[in-house]
Formats: structure tokens, sequence, C-alpha cells
């Protein structure tokens, strides 16, 4: 498959969602399952806050972390091919 051919999965928008969200919120903004966030969450991945047994998700946080994630693999892909200076 070419680049040009690539579709990205498909992600919600954050600024859709509420401030605060729950599982279900936060797998729909990135377009990832339930599980996969649970997984994030246990391994101290993505931000979160525990209340009971429930995972909360701030919406600005995680907009926090992923433009930080962005960056970090755009740093990366520079270095691979030789942009960085």
């Amino acid at each position: 498959m070419s680049a040009a051919e690539y579709t990205a999965p498909r992600m919600g928008n954050l600024s859709d969602k509420p401030e605060l969200m729950n599982t279900a919120d936060a797998a729909d903004a990135f377009g990832v399952s339930e599980k996969t966030i649970r997984r994030w969450c246990e391994t101290g991945e993505i931000p979160h806050t525990k209340v009971g047994r429930a995972f909360v998700f701030d919406r600005n946080l995680l907009r926090a972390w992923l433009d930080e994630r962005f960056a970090q693999s755009m740093a990366r892909t520079a270095k691979a091919d030789g942009l960085e200076g």
C-alpha cells in the first residue's frame, strides 16, 4: 500500500466531546476500542483520573497529550529522514 492509498483510522473530534469524558468517549475520540483505552490507563500511557472503578478523562489534558505525542512523532520522522539539524 502506498502512502497515497493510506487512510487514517477514524477519529472523533475532541472538541465535540464533553470537558470530562468516560472510557467510551475517549475511545471514540481516538478511534480505538474501550479495551485499548483501559490498557493505556493501566500502563500509565494516557492521562486520566480514576473515580471508583471508572476512568475519567479531561478533554484539555488529552489534547495536550495528543499534541505532545504528535510533536514527538514528527521529531522522530525528521531525524529518520535526516532533516534534523
